[in-house]
């Protein structure tokens, strides 16, 4: 069983608006915050989500009448065309949901602060290890004030000098405007800054 079977589809409207929707009613509730940070805005596994809207989104970027999950594995072993438009999409669904959460944010407060907590490898490994579909330089242009780079490492068998790497990966692909790269939010490494000014449509 696809072990995602239980994790809300990114890409499905109603799952993006109940969390613009939170998001926007947090900050009614509570005027006194400067800004809000997501996590979990992702995808769960490599191969999800598997839902008949993300086979179809697939199958239309790759020009055929139908995919199967059966497909997807064997792209992602072989490293085919198909598993480039897979990561393609799966980036896009993510981005396309943190500009939705942008635009709730604005209709409630347009100063108010929006971050996401994203994990290491994103930064290191994203053409290779797809999944979260949390493409950092994609993210930096679709309207956040700040990337927090989770510090994860050995819950991957990774090491510290790998979580550097990332690290400095992170502020190339979000050329980084003012981070201070401190770790200031809990279980975080680094904080980067790509600026609300760098926000372009989703792809």
């Amino acid at each position: 069983r696809e072990p995602s079977a239980a994790w809300l589809c990114p890409r499905h409207p109603d799952a993006v608006r109940h969390e613009a929707q939170a998001i926007a009613a947090a900050l009614r509730t509570h005027p006194s915050l400067a800004g809000v940070y997501t996590d979990f805005i992702r995808f769960d596994s490599d191969h999800a989500c598997v839902c008949d809207r993300c086979l179809a989104e697939l199958a239309e970027r790759a020009g055929v009448a139908s995919v199967t999950p059966a497909d997807i594995v064997d792209a992602g072993a072989r490293r085919t065309p198909l598993w480039s438009l897979w990561t393609a999409g799966r980036s896009a669904a993510i981005c396309s949901a943190v500009d939705a959460m942008r635009d709730a944010i604005e209709e409630v407060r347009a100063d108010a602060w929006f971050g996401a907590c994203v994990l290491p490898f994103s930064a290191a490994d994203y053409s290779f290890n797809t999944q979260s579909g949390q493409d950092f330089r994609a993210m930096a242009r679709v309207g956040l004030d700040e990337i927090a780079v989770m510090g994860y490492w050995d819950d991957w068998w990774k090491s510290p000098e790998w979580l550097d790497a990332c690290i400095e990966s992170a502020a190339e692909l979000v050329e980084d405007r003012g981070g201070d790269h401190s770790g200031t939010i809990p279980h975080t490494s680094s904080v980067f800054q790509p600026g609300r000014g760098s926000r372009q449509p989703v792809r």
